[in-house]
């Protein structure tokens, strides 16, 4: 029983740590409010290193939304509408856009391809599979982190986007996490600086226990 306790507070204080270092990463390069990014800008290669970012007016492709549902080992089948979701991904690009241009001339936006885009966001907003808006979406602004440095698309993910959007370089999307702000500085530290003395404070049980039962 008590090696069971020292094996759970040595995963939690190396689980606590890890998640303090990704906390550093992925707030030390942000201010403590969102700057202002022009999609436009950013879709032409202009990226601001301070990656707390609130976006101005957009077009959100809800159609090519990109999911991770949740589902008990009594559901079978494929998911539904009320089918729960953990979070979502789903492309934005600005009014600018090559896409927007041509789909605003077209008769029909049917038979206009989205060749590339820049941006994706992530959200947890959407708690169904029904609750997902259909089309396109005009969007006043959106506000989160870009967690490049700490997240990424996985490989099924990647596959499902290159599926819908072929020749798109997923490599190069920048995920914004859509509500996510960044972590105190002090908070990060104080993470990694407790996990760090589970970890050890674990692993010092562990010896003396051996020691005394020698």
């Amino acid at each position: 029983m008590i090696f069971r306790i020292q094996i759970a507070a040595l995963i939690g204080g190396a689980m606590l740590a890890f998640f303090g270092v990704q906390e550093y990463r992925v707030s030390s390069s942000a201010t403590v409010g969102p700057i202002e990014v022009d999609l436009a800008a950013v879709e032409k290669g202009e990226v601001d290193e301070n990656n707390h970012w609130r976006l101005g007016e957009h077009i959100a492709i809800y159609g090519a939304c990109v999911y991770q549902y949740r589902q008990s080992k009594y559901e079978t089948g494929e998911p539904g509408p009320s089918t729960k979701l953990d979070y979502c991904y789903y492309p934005v690009v600005s009014f600018d856009h090559p896409f927007i241009q041509q789909f605003g001339e077209a008769e029909s936006g049917a038979d206009v391809p989205l060749n590339d885009f820049r941006v994706l966001v992530k959200t947890k907003k959407y708690d169904t599979l029904g609750s997902i808006p259909d089309g396109l979406g005009n969007q006043d602004s959106v506000q989160g982190l870009v967690v490049n440095l700490i997240s990424g698309l996985d490989s099924e993910e990647k596959e499902l986007f290159t599926g819908s959007f072929p020749g798109l370089d997923t490599d190069k999307l920048l995920l914004l996490e859509e509500g996510r702000a960044p972590a105190p500085i002090g908070k990060s530290l104080g993470m990694i600086g407790g996990g760090l003395a589970l970890v050890l404070g674990s692993v010092l049980w562990f010896f003396r226990g051996a020691s005394d039962a020698a």
